[in-house]
Order: structure tokens, then sequence, then C-alpha cells
């Protein structure tokens, strides 16, 4: 209950912060809720349990055994072994932070940067576009509610997405020195082999032909009902690295669907299509820049990806953060279009569209944050909770 009324606190506060202060405060506000990771104590099961024997064993080496390839590491962990294979990004940043000493930095640097990243953007599209106080508050509230915070434990794979999403919209909307991010996404490929996916993904954003996009991402929707045909055709040219590393994604992300919880994928997949009508929504006003139609495409084609994976456990679960970090653009432009915040009130706005039926979009989206709510008020009291001690 300690961390719940932290993370309502640190909400409500933000509502009297001027707006002028805001990039300040969401510093701060990213501080306090990584710190929390601190008191973050994970059971077996999950991968920061790992992570940490992981950093144990790393105190015994010198940073040049860490960064340099074929170094002639020797160790009988079998996570260390495989992340200096494919991984070798993930060790050194783990090194760096063991030599602290203080295991549950990991968690805590992961979440100060994951937050911080995410709700600079928020602060940095607000600026271009002029939005309101209200809108910002209500995209950080729309992100706090729907991410799942349990995530942090993956690690490599939250952080990794955060910092992904951030350098595409430098890279794709804002057209800054695309050498410099297309080096950044090879070195996240070095910290979770997921990303070598959506690099595939950002390179199909290349073709220009409208024809072509619709043929792709079609392709891209059912890449899993096929993923057997397609591992067969690319083990024919699987002397590259890039193509070694993603066939290794399809395999190891195939046989998730034992795993799947009915409940939760429903779920999840009724926030998906909440996510495409704010997509939709949003898109109307942003999608006239090139870079901006571009980006949408990749949250399309990252979309039908994960539907098309909606049996596989793994792709569906995880890439529901990576859609959200990819949606916040289009929720901000969505939120002041559609909503007034006076007073302390949020008003429905009534929009002069020709289907009316999009003024149902407004309640829909509502009444998924509120039910986000709920679902977190449940899981912070039930499994979430238990894995924060605050007893010393």
């Amino acid at each position: 209950m300690v961390v719940f009324s932290a993370f309502m606190l640190v909400i409500v506060v933000a509502f009297f912060i001027p707006r002028k202060h805001l990039k300040i405060y969401f510093v701060f506000l990213s501080f306090i809720l990584g710190g929390l990771y601190f008191f973050f104590y994970p059971s077996e099961d999950y991968d920061l349990y790992r992570h940490y024997e992981m950093a144990e064993i790393l105190k015994d080496f010198s940073f040049n055994d860490v960064i340099i390839p074929n170094s002639g590491i020797v160790t009988s962990n079998y996570i260390l072994n495989r992340y200096l294979r494919g991984n070798r990004v993930f060790v050194v940043y783990s090194y760096i932070i063991s030599r602290s000493n203080i295991e549950h930095l990991l968690p805590v640097i992961t979440g100060f940067i994951v937050l911080f990243l995410i709700t600079r953007r928020i602060w940095k599209e607000s600026e271009n576009y002029r939005y309101s106080k209200g809108t910002i508050l209500s995209g950080l509230v729309f992100f706090l509610f729907l991410f799942d915070y349990r995530s942090i434990s993956s690690i490599r794979n939250v952080f990794a997405f955060a910092v992904f999403t951030y350098v595409l919209y430098q890279d794709v909307v804002r057209g800054k020195n695309r050498i410099w991010c297309f080096l950044a996404y090879l070195l996240l490929c070095q910290i979770h082999s997921v990303i070598y996916i959506f690099v595939a993904l950002r390179c199909l954003l290349l073709i220009t032909n409208r024809y072509t996009k619709i043929a792709i991402g079609l392709m891209v929707f059912m890449s899993y009902a096929l993923n057997g045909q397609i591992v067969s055709l690319l083990s024919h040219i699987s002397e590259f690295k890039f193509v070694t590393e993603f066939i290794g994604r399809i395999i190891s992300y195939s046989g998730g669907g034992t795993d799947f919880s009915l409940k939760r994928g429903i779920f999840r997949g009724g926030v998906m299509l909440v996510y495409l009508l704010i997509y939709f929504s949003g898109s109307k006003d942003l999608n006239t820049k090139k870079g901006m139609r571009d980006y949408g495409y990749f949250f399309v084609l990252t979309f039908l990806f994960t539907a098309g994976s909606m049996t596989q456990y793994d792709i569906f679960i995880r890439n529901d953060m990576i859609l959200l970090m990819l949606l916040m653009p289009y929720y901000l432009r969505f939120a002041e279009d559609y909503f007034s915040f006076r007073n302390c009130r949020i008003v429905i706005r009534s929009v002069a569209v020709k289907n009316y039926s999009f003024r149902l979009i407004p309640v829909i989206v509502s009444g998924t944050v509120i039910l986000s709510l709920m679902y977190y008020v449940y899981a912070f009291y039930s499994f979430m909770d238990p894995l924060f001690k605050f007893c010393i």
C-alpha cells in the first residue's frame, strides 16, 4: 500500500505545479518512482533475480574482461555466458552498476531512465504543439496508469524499448543525426535481441510506395502464422549476424502459447484496441507531415506485428509496452482535441466530425483509464505490494 500511495501522491502533486515548472517536476517524479524500486525484492522466477546473481559474479572481473570480446571470461552462470555472446552492452551496463555493491541500483537506475525518457517526450511534444497543462497531465496519468510496473523486473526489455522509442522519434520525426541514431539502434540490439526486429521494421520505413506498405503490413500481421516457413527461408542466408539474431527471436518467441493467460490476454487485447482508436483519432492532425506519417506507419507495423502474435505470450504481453510508448504523441493530440480541462473538471468536447461515433472515443478511453486504475488498485493489494518491502 505504501507504493500505491506514493504513486498516487506524485500524480496529485503534479496538478498543483505551474505548467512552466512541469519539466523539472517530471525529473523529480522519475526519481521518486524509480527510487521505489530500491525496495523491490523479486521472486526467483523474475529476470531481475537472475540479473542480481549475474551482477554478483561480475564483481570478480575487470572492466577490460567485460568490454573486450573474446576476453576469455569463464563462468558457470548460464545467463552471463549467454549475454556475453549476444548482449554485451547490457553486461557492461550491469558491470558498471555492480561496482557500487548495491544490487538494487540496477532496477532503480533503469526505472529512472525509462520514466525520465517518457516524461521528457511528453514535455517536448507538448512544447512543440503548445498543449495545455491539462493535456500534459492527462498524458502523464494515461501512461502511468497503463504502464506495467513489474516490467522493470525484465530490465533489458523495458530499458531497450524506452531508449529505442526515444531515438526513433529523434530519427524519424525530428530528422536528427541519423548515423548516430542507427548506431544507437545497434547498441540497443546488444541490450536485448528483440530490437533487431524493430530495426527491421524501421528499415521498412524507407519504402515509399503506398500499396507496397499495405502488403508489408499484411505480411507482418501474418508473420507468426507462417513463422516456420520464414525461419526455413531465412536460414539459407543466415551467414549474417543480423539475420541469425532475427531468426533466433522468431524461434524463441514461437512457443509461448502454453503460458498464455486468457484473462490477461483479453484485457491487454482490449487496451490495444483502445490504442488503435487513439491513434486514428490523433493521427488526423499529426500525420500531415512526412516524419509523423513514417512514425505512424511504424506504430501500425508494430501493432500488426503484436496483434499477429496474439497467441504468443512473450511477444503479445511484452510488446504492449512499446506500443504504449509509441502512442504518446497521438494520445496528447487526442486529449487536446477531445477534452477540455477547466477548474479541475474534465469536459468532453463536442468535436465537429461527420462520423458521430468518434464522439464515443473519449468515453471509451476514459473508461479504459478508470479500469486500469481499478486493476492497479487490485494489483498493488494482491500481487505487487508483497514484492516491495519497506521494513529493514
